[in-house]
């Protein structure tokens, strides 16, 4: 979530009774000079300072001071905004200092928020107020349609004066940017079956002895007494002694996405649910293609990556690269990264459409160690099934999934796929 200080929203409008009391005061005004009436001219005049009275009044109490005194903070529960899973938004106005005119704010303005339409859902929010001592809370469910970040805020609050007359409405606080994370399926036993099958293969590591060491490379923290400095010098690259009984497989999620927009939001949720069970489940994950950056320096692990990754692909744009110039688009460089990663024992995961012709090549490599697992999403594109039978004939599992079933399904398929291996 991140703040940004908006444009100050300020607005003074007459009520309807205002706007009345206004056209009496003007009429009477123009009466009491025509027929020389000093009590309806008198009359006039008071009835026009009132209304100035009340003018002032709200711009310095709806307005004025609500700007000044009174700090906003939000927060997302349970957690994290998530398509199509119910949340709350909780909404703390607190008054900067306390005294009897803070105290008044609190307890007597009227107070909303804005949000855009695509965390809160389609219906109307009404939110509870709570009011405290030195604070107001607001708070209202959302239920995100579609992934992205979105803003929330800023606060507005309302006011009116004692006898009715004027409306204030102003802005207060910043706004606030949040995250919609694509929908997460629990997939953790999946991974752990695909995984777990993956791990009793051949990873085709180096060993650096005759014990059940073996070699990664050097990462920021490492202790140097681990190098291996004969096979750094062979690779030219550092590498470090790692104990496998101490870690586990790290995997690849290749993401390619497909050309319709209902299908490539289905492709990212499955990339989303896969790579974020692979992390449940203590392994290393990252996951490259549609157009991820990919930093083979950070260590992708735990909780803090998943929430990373999700940040990405709440961001990423739901079409496919441009392969004009580049027909393999960004599948052959992911291929690259996750033959490299697969050098340590990675296994790799695919979600994509069907694959261009020239990308096929560069996945093929990856199916000989049997630790290579694709779901295609059918979108009736031609190629589909030479692309399917391709991947099988070089030792992939495939799946093919249609993007209007559920995703689980297809992981459920390749779990399947996994326990025949």
């Amino acid at each position: 979530m991140t703040s940004a200080q908006p444009a100050r929203q300020r607005r003074l409008t007459p009520t309807r009774r205002g706007t009345g009391v206004a056209i009496a005061a003007a009429t009477m005004l123009i009466l009491g000079i025509g027929f020389g009436s000093a009590a309806l001219t008198y009359l006039a005049v008071a009835t026009t300072a009132a209304v100035l009275v009340a003018w002032v009044w709200v711009a310095v109490i709806g307005i004025s001071l609500p700007s000044r005194l009174a700090r906003v903070s939000r927060a997302i529960g349970p957690q994290h905004a998530m398509v199509n899973v119910p949340a709350f938004v909780t909404t703390s106005m607190t008054a900067t200092r306390w005294n009897a005119t803070s105290h008044m704010l609190i307890r007597g303005l009227g107070v909303s928020e804005q949000a855009a339409a695509e965390i809160t859902g389609t219906a109307h929010q009404r939110a509870a107020v709570t009011r405290g001592e030195r604070a107001l809370t607001l708070t209202y469910p959302i239920r995100p349609t579609q992934r992205g970040w979105w803003t929330l805020g800023p606060c507005m609050v309302a006011t009116t004066d004692p006898w009715g007359l004027v409306n204030a409405e102003c802005s207060v606080g910043a706004t606030d940017t949040v995250a919609v994370w694509p929908a997460v399926v629990d997939l953790v036993d999946v991974a752990r079956a695909v995984m777990g099958v993956s791990e009793h293969r051949s990873t085709g590591v180096v060993s650096a002895q005759a014990d059940d060491s073996s070699l990664r490379e050097y990462r920021q923290g490492d202790d140097l007494r681990r190098v291996h400095w004969a096979s750094s010098a062979r690779r030219q690259t550092m590498l470090v002694r790692h104990d496998e009984h101490e870690g586990k497989r790290p995997a690849t999620v290749i993401l390619d996405l497909p050309g319709s927009a209902a299908a490539a939001e289905w492709a990212i949720s499955a990339a989303a649910s896969i790579a974020s069970a692979v992390l449940e489940t203590g392994h290393e994950a990252v996951t490259v293609g549609a157009g991820l950056s990919h930093d083979p320096s950070i260590a992708a692990t735990g909780n803090a990556e998943r929430e990373r990754l999700l940040d990405s692909l709440a961001a990423l744009e739901a079409r496919p690269i441009d392969r004009v110039g580049d027909p393999t688009g960004n599948v052959g460089d992911a291929a690259a990264i996750a033959a490299d990663r697969e050098r340590y024992g990675a296994v790799t995961f695919a979600i994509m459409g069907a694959p261009p012709e020239a990308a096929l090549a560069d996945l093929a490599r990856l199916g000989h160690s049997g630790s290579a697992w694709a779901v295609i999403v059918d979108t009736a594109a031609r190629g589909t099934q030479s692309a399917t039978d391709a991947l099988r004939a070089a030792g992939w599992r495939v799946v093919v999934a249609n993007p209007h079933e559920p995703v689980g399904r297809a992981w459920q398929l390749l779990a399947g796929e996994a326990a025949h291996a």
